[in-house]
């Protein structure tokens, strides 16, 4: 059973560390939000015998933090917004000397085990921005302190614990439809517009298909593009707030395409689709599920917006709310 590489670690040491239970490759079992979630793994001393450390006590905590750190330059200074949040703090004693006195400790196994609160959010990073929800492992061992060895009362190690919420696919659509087709304005703008959805919750399992399309009442209108696509918003409050958005799912269809395939009616209709990528592609890391807490948010809509050009008018903007979740099937479970 391999050890758990360094890179894992907040703070690390040789002599002690975590390990997974055997055949698993992560602390987190369950699905949490669908059924009951825990965090199990066991901790290992790995002291020589000519060199034990000399203990009184071991400690296991589990420690999940909302962090919200952004930088704001302010004329010559550089102000730092900083907020945390403590989300979970559970701790177990999982060995006590029996006579409270420092006993000497060499090779030894402590398993652990922690029940997850529903109520927990997924972990998320944005490391632009030093923000993030997270979850550590802290092992702290209370031992006999040498100050001529420079060794004091407690050594620690930390060690990352990533972990995830689940929600099952919709049984029931939820479509949504827009069209103005008929509409007064659209006629005498001389273009009309649909969009229609299935869902508003999309995953993995579920990827984001659009049908939309053009009713052109003046034939000679021009257009430039349509733009249709997924965007993120972003809220990191910390005493002020600091908004990003971005499009993290995006097509553009430009006007040849679209006058190439009108319809005898003048009508252009199209599907576009957009998947979902894993929580683990690292490739589309800027894909964010939604989140809801107090102080980070993500949010997404489904945007529509059509461009005209110098001639053309205001352009065309439709969205929608949306939300991106991670999903797994019910037979999984």
């Amino acid at each position: 059973m391999s050890r758990i590489p360094k890179r894992f670690y907040k703070k690390y040491s040789e002599k002690l560390s975590f390990r997974y239970i055997p055949n698993h490759s992560q602390f987190q079992y369950g699905y949490l939000g669908i059924t009951e979630s825990y965090v199990s793994g066991i901790l290992e001393l790995h002291f020589p015998s000519d060199n034990p450390i000399h203990a009184k006590q071991i400690d296991i905590t589990l420690i999940g933090m909302e962090y919200v750190c952004w930088k704001e330059k302010r004329h010559k200074k550089t102000i730092t917004h900083v907020v945390r949040n403590p989300l979970i703090s559970q701790g177990i004693c999982v060995w006590n000397s029996p006579d409270d006195n420092y006993q000497p400790l060499t090779e030894l196994q402590f398993p652990f085990r922690f029940e997850l609160p529903d109520n927990l959010p997924s972990s998320v990073n944005f490391s632009r921005e030093f923000s993030e929800i997270f979850y550590d492992l802290k092992a702290t061992i209370k031992q006999e302190s040498n100050i001529l060895k420079f060794r004091g009362s407690t050594k620690s190690i930390i060690i990352r614990c990533p972990i995830t919420r689940y929600s099952l696919p919709p049984t029931i659509p939820t479509p949504t439809q827009f069209s103005n087709y008929d509409d007064p304005s659209a006629i005498s703008r001389g273009i009309g517009f649909f969009v229609s959805l299935e869902h508003y919750v999309f995953s993995e399992l579920i990827p984001i298909s659009i049908d939309f399309g053009l009713l052109f009442h003046k034939p000679d209108l021009e257009i430039k593009e349509i733009i249709l696509g997924v965007k993120q918003y972003v809220r990191l409050i910390a005493g002020k707030e600091k908004r990003l958005k971005n499009y993290i799912l995006k097509s553009v269809v430009k006007y040849n395409e679209i006058k190439n395939r009108l319809d005898s009616n003048n009508e252009y209709k199209a599907n576009v689709k957009f998947e979902i990528p894993s929580r683990c592609d690292k490739k589309n890391y800027s894909v964010k599920h939604s989140v809801d807490m107090n102080y980070i948010k993500v949010s997404h809509k489904i945007k529509f917006k059509v461009k005209f050009g110098i001639f053309g008018g205001r352009y065309i903007n439709w969205e929608k709310d949306i939300k991106i979740e991670n999903m797994i099937t019910e037979d999984l479970i």
